[in-house]
């Protein structure tokens, strides 16, 4: 099992709230570690965007949880209906899921008080909601900054050989047909992967004018790197569909097409070799 960074910031978050949740002497810091897990992200831009959302969602919730003490009670018919409006209005606004279970999770809190000085309570609550927000958003800021620049280039260096490898496989008939699908199959989920690192990686902000320039010439470049790998893989596709079609070509049409494909293959390794991140 691997340990990222993103399970340790999440524990040291969880830590920091409870502890903060119990030097501010609050009845339930629980609440706050609740709400640090909701509040971590992969990157810092996006728990930036994340706090002001958490923020909304904490307010949004309380506010109806507080109004529907006053106005129906605690009721568990009137605690369900108060969370189907929150859930109705955060999805009205277009807030992540786990924005959306923050607020859900403070109008639990406020209404389940016991004590007769509701306003207080529910202040109260609100605060630990809010300490645990803020917790995650200064870990995920401080420490361990996640890098997604090495981490793309490394991903699409080792899917490319990858598909390469069996590009080559196949052209030399070294290939076993079902064991290639399920090759195919594997390498368009880490494509997925590697799309999603490259999202990750362009959120990741930069502050400095000269950083931004560099950036921006190696986000077209990785892009266009991921494109070439995700072409190498559709003419995977293509031989391992074609592969009966292909066998009863002509052999000097077959051979002129490998020695073909061969060079790009080769050309392309090289490119990759000049690459430096």
């Amino acid at each position: 099992m691997k340990l990222g960074a993103r399970i340790f910031k999440t524990g040291i978050a969880v830590a920091l709230a409870l502890f903060l949740a119990a030097l501010f002497q609050f009845p339930s810091p629980s609440f706050a570690g609740i709400s640090a897990v909701f509040a971590m992200q992969p990157t810092i831009y996006r728990s930036y965007l994340s706090l002001i959302e958490q923020v909304q969602a904490n307010v949004i919730g309380a506010l109806f949880a507080i109004a529907a003490v006053f106005i129906l009670g605690r009721d568990p018919l009137v605690v369900g209906l108060t969370l189907m409006i929150v859930i109705a209005l955060c999805l009205k606004m277009r807030l992540e899921s786990s924005t959306i279970s923050v607020a859900l999770v403070t109008v639990i809190a406020i209404m389940e008080y016991t004590d007769r000085q509701f306003i207080q309570f529910a202040a109260i609550r609100f605060l630990t909601m809010m300490l645990g927000i803020f917790a995650a958003f200064v870990v995920n800021l401080i420490f361990l900054p996640p890098k997604y620049e090495k981490k793309v280039y490394e991903k699409i260096s080792e899917e490319t050989e990858a598909i390469l490898k069996w590009i080559r496989l196949h052209k030399q008939q070294a290939a076993d047909h079902h064991h290639l699908k399920e090759e195919i199959e594997a390498r368009h989920e880490e494509m997925t992967k590697l799309e999603h690192l490259y999202f990750m990686y362009k959120e990741e902000r930069t502050y400095f004018r000269r950083q931004r320039f560099q950036k921006s010439r190696k986000l077209v470049l990785y892009r266009q790197m991921i494109a070439a790998a995700d072409r190498a893989l559709s003419v995977l596709k293509w031989l391992h569909r074609l592969e009966n079609e292909f066998s009863r070509l002509p052999a000097e049409l077959r051979q002129a097409v490998c020695l073909h494909l061969g060079c790009l293959l080769d050309y392309h390794e090289q490119l990759l070799l000049e690459i430096y991140p």
